[in-house]
């Protein structure tokens, strides 16, 4: 019994290790909440921005975002979404549209007024960020003569952003650039190191040595 508690303990421990490590190796690889514009982009339909993130090798922990609503009789939610941009070309300069989902938020109520809502836990998603993809807001329950619109900030001060925005239209994903400003959302990205292949065969080793350890062999 003794043996089997303290390489429970030792294992616990190391695990535990591992996940302060990644923890503590929070990085922001996209920030686009300096500057306001003081508008934003509305739209009964999905709609979102191609951001590209800076560095490489990430895994999403937590994102941030702005909205503006408006009108909005109660009852009205909302989804993020992540999309890898490997879609069908689209527009003038045939730019990959949004593809693959990787990655869906649980759904959220919205409200009139002006929100910041943050997302925590994404490492679910599990998957080295692209190192440029599409985030998007997809609303249900917004109708005609109620407003639901992202607020726009610029410049990016982490990261880069297009100048236009990608809408679901009624022919798939569409290029849309608003007049007299930068389609620019505001957002905050925050991300992990993936862990490394050295770290996981690693604990994967450690694991199996104190499991040999705790049978007695």
């Amino acid at each position: 019994m003794k043996k089997n508690a303290q390489a429970s303990w030792i294992q616990g421990v190391a695990v535990a290790g591992l996940i302060a490590s990644s923890a503590a190796a929070q990085t922001v690889v996209y920030n686009n909440t300096e500057t306001p514009l003081n508008s934003y982009f509305a739209s009964l339909r999905e709609f979102g921005d191609q951001i590209t993130v800076s560095g490489g090798g990430f895994i999403a922990d937590t994102f941030q975002f702005e909205y503006f609503a408006t009108g909005l009789s109660g009852g009205e939610k909302a989804t993020i979404r992540f999309y890898d941009n490997n879609g069908a070309p689209a527009g003038p300069s045939n730019a990959q549209s949004p593809g693959e989902i990787l990655w869906i938020s649980p759904e959220f109520p919205i409200a009139n007024g002006n929100f910041p809502i943050t997302i925590t836990d994404l490492r679910d998603l599990n998957i080295a960020l692209p190192a440029s993809f599409t985030w998007t807001v997809r609303t249900t329950g917004v109708t005609d003569g109620e407003v639901f619109g992202l607020k726009l900030y610029d410049p990016p001060t982490v990261g880069s952003s297009l100048d236009d925005i990608w809408r679901f239209g009624n022919d798939g994903w569409e290029l849309v650039q608003i007049p007299g400003s930068t389609a620019n959302f505001g957002a905050l990205l925050v991300a992990v190191p993936e862990p490394s292949v050295g770290a996981l065969l690693g604990l994967g080793g450690l694991a199996l040595l104190l499991r040999r350890r705790s049978q007695g062999r």
